[in-house]
């Protein structure tokens, strides 16, 4: 389980493919405090470490993974964000994030804002239920607040912080992202599903 809150940016130095998974190697100040078996969000996804360099550690990515995430499009010298996995005596400064993409969604507009951002995102209508005004979404691992929301798009807004301290500060037209909606959502959809369906055989 993870907060939303990026700890750190890495640096891609290694990236093996083969059928059916891929293991990268990233740099990052955040090796020195992970172990074996730790897990880790690279972009939001929840990975584990297999092993650990002195300034770098591997993750190995599935095939599941692979196809329905952004992973796949990084390169040897991307960078990603990272965020290793919360504690019980941790606060809570986001939301709670599985680690578990839902989907990947493009930018389609970034609207300067004096030092903040309004960027667009579009998604699949699949999606709809879940993402709220207000509400929490995860983007590459951050967590953040939906700003407005249509049929197809909805924006969020980075603060000056965030852009300087995460993958924002890369992100062009085109770019794609990962998505993780609230879990709570999903587990409301299927409690008053549960009641929809006793109602009925009752």
């Amino acid at each position: 389980m993870f907060s939303g809150i990026v700890e750190a940016t890495g640096l891609i130095t290694n990236i093996i493919k083969n059928n059916t998974d891929i293991t990268m190697s990233i740099s990052s100040t955040l090796s020195q405090e992970l172990k074996r078996g730790d897990s880790i969000a690279v972009n939001g996804c929840c990975l584990t470490v297999i092993n650990i360099d002195q300034n770098s550690f591997s993750v190995q990515i599935i095939k599941e993974t692979i196809d329905k995430t952004n992973l796949k499009y990084l390169n040897i010298n991307s960078l990603v964000n990272l965020e290793q996995s919360i504690t019980l005596n941790q606060r809570i400064g986001g939301h709670f994030v599985q680690g578990h993409i839902t989907n990947v969604a493009k930018i389609t507009s970034i609207k300067q804002m004096g030092d903040s951002k309004l960027v667009y995102f579009n998604y699949p209508k699949e999606l709809t239920p879940y993402i709220i005004h207000k509400g929490y979404i995860t983007i590459d691992g951050m967590s953040i607040t939906v700003i407005d929301i249509t049929d197809s798009l909805f924006s969020v807004a980075f603060i000056p912080y965030t852009i300087s301290h995460t993958i924002v500060n890369l992100y062009t037209l085109g770019t794609l992202v990962n998505l993780e909606i609230d879990i709570i959502g999903k587990y409301i959809e299927k409690f008053i599903n549960h009641i929809k369906i006793g109602t009925q055989n009752g």
